[in-house]
């Protein structure tokens, strides 16, 4: 339902499911049936609620002074709405009735037959209000809404705007409306890729404007969005959103400390992205920093060409966290991510100012181990992306991928787009691997395990043991190879405990 419910927010379009995943009787069904008779959609009450069953329909009175519904008049063709005194006349048209036409207008008796000549015409003439009602700029909220922008003062407009965006963004936070801070990149409060496409879908609903996911899961927060909704609804206008994307290209800030004790660094796996680490925001205490690597193609490095050389890349990072202040440092790889986190500890091991460092690998493959026979089914399908369709791709990932992803289409999409980049920056390293030698690191690596991963069997995971002289942890946590970005709970407990406690453990 999420991808038809994008493409029709600019229509003004509803779309409801039917029944829910552990939701499949017949409460779901009539509540949904109750969504679509309030957005004005009519139903066979009698057929859904036979008075059999006990539950006989009241017709609600209408008020005698007033001879009203309660609710508003249903729309016309293409959902151009009527006016009350209209809707009857059109709805003569609509059915093509001209006797009940000729009786609406009042027509003198010599005119009456004449009316039936009329019909084709205003028939054809609502058919073309409905179809210029189609066509851009957009639904009946966009007029309106900017209708009322256009009366307000540039501090009235944003602030107008805020309200609305904080009404959404909290309830699907489950959060209060206040709590919501209007330059807070919405991921440090636990906005995830899923949550997004909801969020912006309501957005569109309201106000008649697209507004990108990628906005959303950046750090312009709140404001960042209004200023962008405004600047879309207004084009002449001096707002435009916020272009603030944290410390540098390679590293986002998902959960600030404003003097950290400890710093997590996370990279996804192939064709991940920075928002898989956000739900781990809540379960870590406030003086620990967490980090998302952000790869170029993809989040707020969207227009920039995929990375394709694996040293490109490490530099890019290591520039950037040596700028930062030197705190005990987990560097956290999922799945292909666990490679770049290695080569991110080998690189920094070598500068004089390395900070405390523990090295987490969860559900990756060691360096230069054979690929096990899921590893392999997992290589060759990145190999046939471009011709798979969208439940295919599904399928194939099930257990890999969070239910999530595989139940959007459009989360699914690009991360099939994202594998294919890094799948090529991933034969980039393999390739580097072969022509360089790594001696093993000097510090503890914490090496975390899936308890039912379909494509890295547990005793796999436990190979990282030949890449430290520190000392080595292997653990496992409840789930498939999605596990370290599923069970967000158990992920952070293992991060914890992995944070360096002295300098003296690089050095064990």
């Amino acid at each position: 339902s999420m991808p038809l419910t994008d493409a029709g927010a600019d229509r003004g379009g509803v779309v409801v499911g039917s029944l829910a995943r552990d939701r499949g009787g017949m409460e779901q069904l009539l509540h949904n049936a109750g969504l679509l008779h309030t957005h004005g959609h009519e139903l066979d009450w009698d057929r859904i609620l036979p008075a059999t069953a006990g539950t006989g329909l009241v017709p609600l009175p209408t008020y005698a002074f007033q001879r009203e519904h309660h609710w508003k008049p249903s729309s016309l063709i293409g959902g151009r709405p009527a006016a009350p005194q209209g809707q009857a006349f059109w709805d003569a048209v609509n059915t093509g009735e001209p006797a009940r036409v000729a009786e609406l207008l009042d027509a003198p008796e010599h005119l009456r037959a004449g009316v039936a000549e009329l019909m084709p015409l205003l028939t054809e003439w609502l058919e073309r209000q409905a179809a210029q009602s189609a066509d851009p700029p957009g639904p009946q909220q966009d007029s309106s809404f900017r209708a009322r922008l256009l009366s307000l003062g540039e501090q009235e407009r944003l602030g107008l705007v805020l309200d609305l965006i904080k009404s959404e963004v909290a309830p699907v936070l489950g959060l209060p409306v206040d709590s919501v801070m209007d330059d807070q990149p919405l991921p440090q409060l636990g906005m995830d890729s899923l949550m997004a496409v909801g969020l912006r879908s309501r957005i569109a609903r309201l106000t008649g404007q697209q507004v990108p996911a990628q906005l959303i899961l950046g750090d312009a927060g709140c404001a960042g969005l209004g200023r962008a909704i405004i600047a879309a609804a207004l084009p002449g206008s001096t707002e435009g959103p916020s272009h603030d994307t944290g410390p540098g290209r390679w590293l986002r800030i998902l959960k600030p400390a404003q003097q950290p004790s400890a710093r997590i660094v996370c990279v996804a796996g192939a064709g991940g992205t920075t928002a898989a680490h956000v739900p781990l925001i809540r379960f870590l205490p406030d003086g620990v920093e967490l980090l998302g690597v952000r790869m170029p193609g993809r989040e707020d490095r969207f227009a920039e060409p995929a990375a394709t050389d694996m040293r490109a890349v490490i530099d890019g990072i290591v520039a950037e966290l040596t700028g930062l202040d030197a705190v005990p440092t987990v560097l956290y790889g999922h799945s292909q991510g666990s490679w770049l986190a290695w080569e991110l500890a080998h690189a920094l091991a070598d500068r004089a100012d390395c900070p405390p460092l523990t090295l987490v690998p969860a559900c990756g493959l060691p360096p230069r181990t054979p690929p096990p026979p899921g590893m392999r089914r997992m290589g060759e399908l990145a190999d046939t992306l471009e011709t798979m369709s969208v439940p295919d791709l599904a399928a194939a990932l099930a257990g890999i991928l969070p239910d999530s992803i595989l139940s959007s289409e459009e989360l699914l999409t690009a991360y099939g787009a994202a594998l294919r980049d890094d799948t090529v920056l991933g034969l980039n390293h393999r390739a580097s691997l072969d022509a360089d030698a790594r001696d093993p690191l000097r510090f503890p690596i914490h090496a975390v395990a899936a308890s039912d991963d379909p494509v890295l069997p547990e005793e796999t995971v436990r190979g990282w043991q030949e890449y430290t002289h520190g000392d080595f942890v292997h653990r496992t946590i409840a789930g498939t190879h999605a596990a370290p970005i599923d069970n967000h709970e158990a992920m952070a407990a293992e991060l914890l405990q992995a944070i360096p406690k002295n300098q003296g453990e690089n050095n064990a």
